[in-house]
């Protein structure tokens, strides 16, 4: 398969792991009602689930930050 002539691996990269890893946050989540836009943040449990989503303008830092917030903080 031929790359998209703009193809960029770290942009590659981010649209897949957006889309497999909010599924993944969210999953997790489940049980927190309010939309994205709507989380109180002065409660822990949403206030993690809005630093563990991955945004569109993330930087890479950023994404792999956000990865390492949630799979330190949830219990094993």
């Amino acid at each position: 398969m031929t790359e998209p002539h703009n193809f960029t691996s770290t942009e590659q990269f981010q649209d897949v792991n957006k889309r497999i890893w909010n599924q993944l946050i969210r999953e997790y989540f489940r049980d927190v009602s309010a939309s994205d836009d709507n989380l109180d943040l002065t409660t822990p449990r949403q206030a993690l689930l809005k630093a563990c989503l991955h945004s569109e303008d993330d930087s890479l830092l950023l994404t792999i930050g956000r990865m390492n917030l949630f799979l330190h903080a949830i219990p094993i």
